[in-house]
Parts: structure tokens; C-alpha cells; sequence
């Protein structure tokens, strides 16, 4: 027997899909930098050891922009080419951000479409460990001041890794535009962060091969 589609299966479809996201939108994974202006100015993401863990929860988060450009250029000799004011393709990125377990969280973040790409693409993902599921007082103590995250992401140069506008994500950088030498690439490694009061120090590794060109 074959079953068609009418207009009012999609439609159901359609708001199954949309309820579904909506409930896992406001589900709230813990120790994730905002994607939102309370984000502005916080750099490495926040460790909150005492947060409860009650079921596997899965959170998306977007960014948009749509940037106008403007620029003339002369000199005196001539024979320029003709620049015209204009909107450029706009930006738009894709969080997802699931709480595997307690003190576990994964993320998956992707460009639906960029100044000169309009297809959509993966710009990298990585597992962030608060704590491990070991037992003993030994793991809770050193877990209690230490953050590990691998995967396939950002490699985090320093402050202005956390102030650059990263795609359709450019609610961070007062500017919107980055700098000529901008400190940014995507490689696989990971990372070691201890935290104790104000001081932090990191130890990260990576394999020194940028990824966006494979």
C-alpha cells in the first residue's frame, strides 16, 4: 500500500519539528560561554563544579549578521575600478551544545553561510570534561580546578581569540570587523586549563595543521 503526503502531514510535521525545538532550545547546559551580549567579555567558559546533572539535554544557539560595506578608494593617476556600496552575503552560524552526562558537554558548532560561501559547513566541534567519571577523592580534587576539552576547534590564542567576530557570530567584537593579522585557525588537539582563584594557566596541543584547508 502507498501512502501519500498531504500538505496537512507536513504542516504536523512541520510543528512536531518546531515544539521539539523549542523545548530543547531552553534547556540550560552548564559551564557554555552565553552566545548572547551576557557573553561580551567573558573569555574562557565559566566552571561550575556544583551544577546537577538530571537528564541529557541539548541546547541551540544562532548568530546572524548582515553587513553593509561601503568603501572608496582614489588616487592620482586614475584607472580605478568602480566600487559601488552594497550588502554583503550574509552571515549565519549554528550552535549546538548537548550535556552528555555530569560535567560532560559536547558542541557542534556550523557556518550556514559566510561572506563568499553560501553552502553550509562544519567549522569544528570538541568534548569539554568539568568532571570524569572516575571515582575517588583524588579525581574530584584535581577535576575541581581543571577543565579539559579535545576535539577539532579554535585553537584559543589568548584574549582577542575570545573578542574576534567568528562568521554571523559577531556580537563579541565591538568592531565587527577583526584585525589585518587575525589569530585564528581550526586544528585538532586539546587543551588543559586549571583555574584556582584569579590565577589559570593552560597547556594545549594541537597537530599544526590548519584544517579549513583540508
Amino acid at each position: 500500500m502507498k501512502h501519500k503526503f498531504t500538505p496537512l502531514h507536513f504542516t504536523a510535521i512541520a510543528v512536531l519539528l518546531i515544539t521539539f525545538f523549542c523545548l530543547n532550545a531552553n534547556a540550560q547546559v552548564s559551564n557554555l560561554r552565553p552566545y548572547d551580549k551576557s557573553g561580551i567579555n567573558v573569555f574562557e567558559a565559566p566552571k561550575d563544579s556544583s551544577a546537577v546533572f538530571n537528564k541529557l539535554k541539548v541546547q541551540f544557539g544562532a548568530g546572524f549578521t548582515q553587513s553593509f560595506q561601503g568603501l572608496k578608494h582614489e588616487n592620482a593617476v586614475g584607472g580605478l575600478y568602480k566600487m559601488t556600496p552594497g550588502f554583503n552575503t550574509a552571515n549565519a552560524n549554528l550552535f549546538m551544545d548537548v550535556q552528555l552526562a555530569d560535567g560532560i558537554r559536547l558542541n557542534l558548532t556550523s557556518y550556514l553561510s559566510s561572506r563568499h560561501h553560501n553552502e553550509t559547513w562544519v567549522k569544528g566541534g570538541y568534548i569539554q570534561f568539568d568532571k570524569l567519571p572516575f571515582k575517588g577523592t583524588l579525581w574530584k580534587d584535581i577535576m575541581s580546578v581543571t577543565t579539559i576539552k579535545i576535539g577539532h576547534m579554535e585553537i584559543n590564542y589568548g584574549d582577542q581569540h575570545f573578542r574576534r567576530s567568528d562568521g554571523g557570530q559577531t556580537i563579541y567584537n565591538p568592531f565587527i570587523e577583526n584585525y589585518i593579522m587575525d589569530g585564528f585557525t581550526t586544528e585538532i588537539g586539546g587543551e588543559i586549563l586549571v583555574r584556582k582563584n584569579a590565577l589559570f594557566g593552560m597547556v594545549g596541543v594541537s597537530n599544526g595543521i590548519d584544517q579549513r584547508k583540508h
